[in-house]
């Protein structure tokens, strides 16, 4: 098992990889992207700075994690074209993809 800080470790590195895989060639143009990740682009550096004086807990850090990937996710694909929910769309015959009511 992970101490506390090698988990938030864990956590930042993969955010910050899927951040940087997103930019790679995301599906949404450049600009969608920007305004869709840079939430993420802003928490890190601040709560990398704030950490020792805002100690946060681990389940917090799991939190603030999976809403950066919904986030970068959103970026990547735009809010109205993500697979998976295109996917539960059509699955589900609803009028429209609802991945920007988990993401806003």
């Amino acid at each position: 098992m992970l101490t506390s800080n090698k988990e938030k470790v864990v956590w930042l590195s993969l955010v910050s990889i899927a951040l940087l895989v997103s930019a790679i060639d995301p599906v949404a143009d450049r600009l969608t992207w920007f305004m869709e990740t840079v939430p993420v682009m802003i928490a890190i550096p601040i709560l990398l700075i704030t950490h020792r004086q805002f100690p946060l807990t681990i389940i917090s850090v799991r939190a603030i994690s999976l809403f950066a990937f919904i986030l970068i996710v959103g970026g990547y694909y735009t809010y109205a074209e993500n697979p998976l929910f295109e996917w539960i769309q059509q699955t589900f015959d609803l009028a429209r993809n609802h991945y920007d009511r988990l993401g806003h």
